[in-house]
């Protein structure tokens, strides 16, 4: 019996045809303005581990229910950091849909609507870094001291006024181009950027007095810190080992398992076929491979193919070792989390095919 190609198993969705790959990735500012629809959203999107832990962990904060406030993803390229900002941003600001696409054990953690506020460091904010949260929250005139007159580091005691005792989310993408910035714009004897360094380390010694606020920091050590000046590695190091001690590092997404293909398979897929059908495939691979190997065409086949296709399905299984080598990417990408990348599209047979007819 022949064994059924990808075509004939499976549906893809639109976005596979489409031109304008880029417009289907999620963009930090596109959730900042309102423009993302959250129930699409988790419709193509897969919850990862890490994603799961930044949900429940950061839940309990915002209800009231534990000491840890401050998080910190930390990944390469494409790792699913500002995916991750995005998914627990539209969760924490909206009950009603919590309801829809969490499990019950999450929806217990009832802490109402969130403040969320967004931060990114492609910003420039007249009011600054500590100014701009402050407009967010309502709390404006607490920090206008701060920036109206020039720059000045704001205390413990305004942060604390400016989040008060509801639950706050605050989320810092980017951070090093906004600091990248402000280290170039000299205030007095410092610079900018070292205010903001004191700004944010302030920021996060004000949440032991706020008990339902939750502050996370998307990964430091992007191209900007590699290519930056020594001044502005110094100035990121000095920050990194604040959030060493205060932040709990969480990673979206473990390449080196099956997240990654359960991520692309949603996002690029309506249907796909059930796992005794897929099982059929991978036994027909497998079964080539021992065939060309009694005439030595191959040296050897690895009896593991039969899982690794289980895991990668539609793709080819040869996929799963170039997406080990994400780690490697130094440019930051929220790309990868949502769509992996342009080449799994239909035009790229060697990425779906485990049948030459697809």
């Amino acid at each position: 019996m022949a064994i059924a190609t990808v075509k004939q198993l499976c549906t893809p969705n639109a976005v596979v045809t489409s031109d304008s790959l880029v417009e289907q990735v999620a963009q930090i500012d596109e959730f900042a303005s309102g423009k993302i629809d959250g129930r699409e959203f988790f419709r193509r999107n897969y919850f990862t581990a890490g994603l799961e832990l930044l949900v429940k962990r950061g839940f309990d904060r915002l209800a009231g229910k534990t000491d840890d406030g401050a998080f910190y993803l930390t990944q390469s390229m494409g790792g699913g950091k500002t995916h991750s900002l995005i998914a627990f941003g539209l969760l924490a600001a909206n009950p009603e849909l919590r309801k829809e696409v969490l499990p019950k054990p999450f929806v217990d953690r009832d802490f109402g609507a969130a403040k969320v506020v967004i931060f990114n460091g492609h910003q420039n904010p007249d009011s600054l870094l500590w100014g701009y949260i402050a407009e967010k929250l309502d709390r404006a005139d607490v920090m206008a001291p701060f920036w109206r007159n020039g720059p000045r580091t704001p205390g413990v005691d305004e942060w604390v006024s400016v989040i008060g005792d509801e639950p706050v989310l605050i989320l810092l993408d980017e951070l090093p181009s906004y600091l990248q910035m402000a280290q170039g714009e000299p205030v007095g004897n410092t610079t900018l950027g070292d205010l903001t360094i004191g700004a944010l380390e302030r920021l996060f010694n004000a949440l032991p007095r706020c008990q339902r606020a939750c502050v996370v920091v998307t990964n430091l050590k992007d191209g900007v810190y590699l290519d930056g000046s020594g001044q502005l590695r110094t100035l990121i190091e000095n920050l990194s080992k604040h959030y060493d001690r205060n932040a709990q590092a969480i990673t979206p997404v473990q390449q080196n398992t099956g997240e990654v293909f359960a991520i692309v398979r949603k996002r690029l897929f309506d249907r796909l076929p059930p796992e005794d059908r897929i099982d059929e495939v991978a036994q027909a691979y497998v079964d080539a491979l021992q065939k060309a190997k009694r005439v030595d065409t191959v040296a050897t086949t690895p009896e593991t193919f039969i899982e690794r296709i289980r895991e990668t399905y539609p793709f080819h299984p040869s996929i799963r070792d170039i997406v080990a080598r994400f780690s490697e990417n130094r440019e930051p990408s929220s790309a990868c989390f949502g769509l992996p990348c342009a080449a799994l599209s239909h035009r790229t047979p060697t990425c779906f095919s485990l049948a030459s007819n697809i």
